[in-house]
């Protein structure tokens, strides 16, 4: 199954799992999230990633934000359930409602399928799931601590596809160039292994989002593009996927400016970005961006030195 909603911190609900009693199996608390769409089974890796990129449209007009559970109660099965009856913790916040039509909108407009049994929208955790139909009645108040909510996760056949951070301003933006970074002289016409772990290190050390601003964005990112199917090449689909989902944008691909820097300036104004930035890149026309800037050697591509440099740029 695949689904997008709103990653809860376990530390947060854990007063729900062993502070109350209610029937059924416990679900595993390191999975607890707040579903905003369902999105069916079995969906194709294309759909999916059709449906993370409209996501993060909704993640970058959005902020983090709190909601409060007020109660334990049951629902009716439904076809969803699959005869089930969920035992759930009700959610409430205005911002859930909001970002729940932000994300249908969004959707809609894509063309993306989504499940719409439900006429009304009920946020909540799921606690557990039991097999007697009488507990559909069962209603608790509750007194938990209010959670705050700052990352939408995509889930796919329970496992996390991507991870998309509500807009911060301590968001932390990479500005990747390609040629001379992630592949280095006689090989511009792919991605080198070593680089793109180098890469990797880099996103897991900061958490840190990307924006291309290589001339590889110009016959764009998605599949069936050569930045895509040389990332799949060489990083594998399970980290290149992962690289995928971390990847917000571009710099503006406008023949007439060249200048790199003019480029990074526009995202910048055009997204309203104030957060930390570090941009990586084998040339130096990032004015007035310098003091950000990682230079790789194109003989080499990105290095141990040059990622260590990146991480020190997004972090300190």
């Amino acid at each position: 199954m695949a689904f997008i909603g709103f990653k809860v911190d376990p530390s947060s609900v854990i007063d729900l799992w062993e502070r109350y009693e209610f029937p059924g199996e416990k679900k595993n608390i390191g999975r607890a999230h707040i579903t905003t769409l369902f999105l069916g089974h079995d969906l194709k890796v294309e759909v999916i990633e059709k449906a993370v990129e409209a996501a993060k449209t909704v993640a970058k007009r959005s902020r983090p934000f709190t909601c409060t559970i007020d109660r334990i109660h049951g629902f009716e099965p439904s076809d969803m359930s699959r005869g089930t009856v969920p035992i759930v913790a009700r959610a409430r916040g205005d911002e859930l409602h909001r970002i729940h039509q932000m994300m249908r909108k969004a959707y809609d407009d894509a063309g993306i399928e989504y499940n719409k049994e439900f006429d009304k929208y009920h946020p909540h955790i799921t606690l557990s799931k039991s097999e007697k139909l009488t507990d559909a009645n069962i209603s608790f108040p509750v007194f938990v601590n209010p959670l705050y909510l700052k990352k939408l996760v995509f889930w796919d056949d329970n496992a996390v596809f991507a991870e998309l951070p509500l807009y911060d301003d301590e968001r932390k933006v990479l500005f990747l160039d390609v040629d001379g970074v992630l592949n280095y002289e006689e090989h511009y016409d792919g991605m080198q292994r070593e680089c793109i772990e180098q890469l990797i290190r880099v996103l897991r050390m900061t958490e840190c989002d990307i924006v291309v601003s290589s001339t590889w964005r110009i016959s764009g990112l998605g599949p069936g593009s050569t930045f895509y199917d040389k990332l799949m090449e060489v990083a594998g689909e399970s980290y290149g996927r992962w690289i995928m989902a971390r990847i917000i944008g571009q710099t503006p691909a406008k023949m007439s400016l060249y200048h790199r820097g003019t480029e990074i300036s526009m995202w910048l104004e055009e997204n309203e970005y104030r957060g930390r930035f570090a941009i990586v890149d084998d040339e130096e026309d990032v004015r007035p961006f310098n003091d950000v800037l990682v230079k790789t050697d194109s003989k080499k591509g990105l290095t141990a030195e040059d990622a260590s440099k990146l991480i020190h740029l997004l972090t300190f």
